[in-house]
């Protein structure tokens, strides 16, 4: 039996949909990170980066990107132990599910990271993040570096060095600019640490008192002279907890008769 095109057997005429019109009815969306009710599916295009807010808010922050307003994101911040990773669990006082967490909770020199889950399908994970910061004073009487390890410098017998803030296990910094011993104009953040031993520098002993107005360190060997060149500051970022002083142990600023002014600055402010 014929049958015409575009017609059913009571000869009313229907719709043509041609191969074409079929494949795209019935093909999948197109693959992305937004699907029909406007929330992210695809990991790949989801990432976490953390903000070191440590100095200002004493916390780090997750900012995620690749998502929409109508996500639904839910942070867990964890830290490491012993090379594992362990999810904070939350306290009257810590709450390890927000966007911000303040890491002097934990100490310092934790590392940590967090874990974003989005509209409860997608999981990504920041990278780890090392909180750089000690909880209380380091290298109180300045015994590193030492003089006898770095080129030392000789004036009146008094043997010392001067480094740069950022060197390797001072710790300290300063905020007075001076010229480098013996170098003319080549300036920089040095910290003028002495010998206050009496040790030998080949045949000569070491004597800071013409210098420094001392005989010796008021702790162990070496001290730092302050205001070397110009009036500044020595100090340290300390991580503290909100309310609480920072730990000074047996740390104590010797008298030796000059108009200084010391600085200790909290890496968290109280708020």
């Amino acid at each position: 039996m014929y049958r015409a095109p575009g017609r059913n057997r009571c000869g009313r005429d229907f719709p043509i949909r041609n191969a074409e019109t079929r494949r795209k009815r019935i093909s999948p969306p197109e693959s992305g990170v937004v699907t029909e009710e406007g929330k992210s599916t695809d990991s790949e295009k989801i990432s976490v980066a953390l903000k070191d807010e440590i100095l200002t808010k004493g916390s780090l922050t997750a900012n995620v990107s690749g998502t929409t307003e109508s996500d639904q994101i839910a942070y867990q911040w964890q830290i490491s132990e012993n090379g594992q990773w362990k999810d904070i669990e939350d306290t009257a006082t810590v709450d390890s599910r927000k966007q911000s967490y303040e890491v002097a909770r934990d100490g310092a020199q934790k590392t940590f990271r967090v874990k974003v889950t989005v509209n409860e399908a997608v999981t990504v994970y920041s990278s780890e993040y090392k909180v750089n910061y000690y909880d209380k004073l380091q290298n109180g009487s300045f015994e590193t570096p030492k003089v006898s390890d770095v080129g030392t410098l000789t004036y009146k017998n008094a043997h010392f060095i001067q480094v740069a803030n950022g060197t390797n296990n001072l710790y300290w910094k300063t905020t007075a600019k001076g010229a480098y011993f013996g170098a003319g104009n080549q300036k920089d953040y040095y910290i003028e640490i002495a010998d206050g031993s009496r040790s030998y520098y080949g045949n000569t002993v070491n004597d800071p008192k013409p210098v420094y107005n001392i005989s010796s360190a008021a702790q162990e060997n070496q001290f730092a002279e302050l205001n070397c060149e110009e009036p500044g500051a020595l100090y340290q970022d300390v991580l503290t907890e909100p309310g609480d002083s920072p730990s000074l142990g047996d740390w104590n600023m010797p008298d030796v008769g000059e108009q200084t002014r010391w600085r200790l600055s909290s890496a968290i402010r109280n708020q």
